[in-house]
């Protein structure tokens, strides 16, 4: 279904999947990181297409068979799994998909909006096309197409919601920032290496969402300090 829409509306739709590991299933977790490991080499999807092609083989060697057919560097694959390189990676979006209330997978979203239960190429398209509508009426309300998903995610919930310092304004359209929103705007903005950007969201900030934000960008290099007035 994923390749059907893929197939038909090309890039108007971009695809993004997050790993959900579930604890009662043997072998999941391993297979989420060796999903990352091959994403890291630009091979996750061959990589998917042969996991699902041969569904509940998730031991270490079928990984390693499965990332061989298709065509990973086996030895930086190989050192990825041995290192637990992407356990941390994987467990948070597990956490973030807990969050945000998914139990199960497969959980499709659409511009953050829930899908319940599995659906037909058909629905699916009549579902995009919805959304694909409603993204054209915002363009020529005057954002910019490269601002529009920002835009859209910036009601969705938790982790996934847009980095808040990149929502557009525009005099037609006004998104107003929520008070959490300006500690994941800073802590964006380091992550970019953006520390002018980083500083301005920070002025801002207080308390125990300053402390966050700063441990972020002291963890890239990035420092700030909230600016005191001078004395008389």
């Amino acid at each position: 279904m994923l390749t059907h829409l893929h197939e038909k509306y090309k890039n108007d739709v971009r695809i993004i999947y997050r790993h959900l590991p579930m604890g009662f299933h043997r072998g999941a977790a391993l297979a989420a990181e060796a999903g990352v490991a091959a994403a890291e080499q630009g091979k996750f999807w061959a990589f998917h297409d042969q996991v699902f092609a041969n569904f509940g083989h998730l031991e270490r060697a079928d990984l390693e068979r499965f990332a061989e057919a298709a065509g990973l560097d086996l030895p930086r694959f190989r050192a990825a799994l041995d290192e637990r390189r992407y356990h941390d990676s994987t467990i948070a979006e597990a956490a973030s998909a807990e969050a945000l209330g998914v139990d199960g997978t497969p959980t499709m979203f659409i511009n953050g909006a829930p899908i319940d239960g599995a659906r037909d190429d058909q629905t699916m398209e009549r579902l995009v096309e919805a959304h694909l509508a409603r993204s054209r009426e915002i363009v020529k309300a005057g954002i910019a197409p490269g601002d529009l998903y920002a835009l859209l995610m910036s009601s969705a919930e938790g982790d996934d919601r847009a980095d808040p310092s990149q929502i557009p304004s525009a005099t037609t359209i006004h998104v107003e920032l929520r008070g959490e929103d300006r500690a994941r705007a800073v802590a964006a903005a380091c992550r970019r290496r953006d520390a002018a950007r980083a500083a301005q969201f920070a002025g801002h900030l207080a308390g125990d969402p300053r402390k966050l934000a700063t441990l972020v960008c002291a963890g890239v290099g990035i420092r700030f300090v909230r600016a005191r007035p001078r004395s008389s």
